[in-house]
């Protein structure tokens, strides 16, 4: 396993492996201000053996929120890492979706009330990295100042060690960026969500001239790069089901540009091939620091894993700039 690292303001270095494990689906059917905001077919017993094998192959932290099934995520983490008695484990949560009574997420005793449940539910005092989960601070960014202080001071007392931003929009990264000052950002990218990474876009430009990680999510694009016609009934509680891009007409789109990738490079359509490539795609892009992906057993994880022992499909940035040419 590769590592990235992160030096706090005493020197000390912090050593993160490249892959993360993105722990939304943790939380199961879930619902969020009315809206399907889960997953489904996700077993707690299937999770903790699928932990434990990233674990033992070298993925040493954990990306989940507040949100995650309504803290479900934390819990579960929580419960893994304390039972096992794993040590030297990385924990990323974020704050700021889950509102209560309160007119915004970020209201300051908001977030002091959703942070230290996380804290409860993870079974720890502090966080090695606390994300803002979203750029939505109210219409007129009210809420922002008091925020960016809330997580600061948290820092200031040992219960975060860095500081995060996520964000869907290179607008908003731009946006609040400069304010925040982040140490590491995420956003979703893959294979066919290249915004945030391309050459020439804005956001890698500031990230490397303020010497800011990026963390890419979603690498599989919610698992719909391995869906077939069949797979494409979700149930309720389960965010896809709003998602257009979980269509037979999309997938269809995703066949044929796979089809063409891997003739390509002369390979045969499986499952093994296709998480090479996107990974290939990944981290043979030099804006990329490290990749966050989602499972829901051992099988999903092992063929994860598998990658940093297999041999690389890429041969160069040439096939990166093959695939960024092949269009949707």
């Amino acid at each position: 396993m590769k590592f990235f690292t992160l030096e706090d303001e005493k020197k000390n270095i912090h050593k993160f492996s490249v892959l993360g494990l993105g722990t939304w689906q943790f939380g199961g059917l879930n619902f969020l201000y009315g809206k399907d905001s889960g997953w489904q077919n996700v077993n707690d017993v299937d999770l903790e053996k699928a932990v434990l094998f990233a674990i033992e192959n070298g993925v040493n932290f954990f990306d989940t929120a507040d949100s995650y099934g309504d803290g479900k995520s934390e819990k579960l983490i929580g419960y893994i890492v304390f039972r096992n008695k794993l040590k030297d484990i990385k924990i990323i949560s974020k704050l700021g979706f889950i509102k209560n009574n309160y007119e915004n997420a970020y209201h300051p005793e908001n977030l002091a009330r959703q942070f230290d449940r996380s804290l409860k539910n993870l079974k720890r005092d502090y966080v090695d990295i606390l994300f803002f989960h979203n750029t939505d601070f109210g219409k007129n960014n009210e809420y922002l100042d008091d925020a960016i202080d809330f997580f600061y001071k948290q820092k200031e007392k040992g219960k975060v060690l860095f500081i995060g931003l996520s964000s869907y929009t290179t607008r908003d990264f731009v946006k609040f960026i400069q304010k925040i000052k982040p140490d590491i950002v995420e956003g979703k990218a893959n294979i066919i969500n290249r915004n945030f990474i391309t050459d020439g876009n804005v956001l890698p430009t500031i990230l490397k001239k303020n010497n800011i990680k990026f963390l890419a999510f979603s690498p599989f694009e919610h698992g719909l790069f391995f869906k077939n016609k069949d797979e494409m009934d979700f149930l309720s509680g389960d965010h896809r089901r709003n998602i257009k891009k979980f269509s037979y007409d999309y997938l269809r789109k995703i066949d044929i540009f796979f089809d063409k990738i891997l003739k390509n490079f002369d390979l045969n359509k499986n499952v093994d091939n296709i998480i090479d490539i996107c990974l290939d795609f990944l981290f043979f892009n030099k804006n990329i620091t490290g990749v966050l992906f989602g499972f829901r057993n051992i099988e999903q994880v092992k063929s994860v894993i598998k990658y940093f022992t297999s041999k690389s499909i890429f041969k160069d940035e040439k096939d990166l700039k093959f695939i960024e040419e092949i269009k949707i």
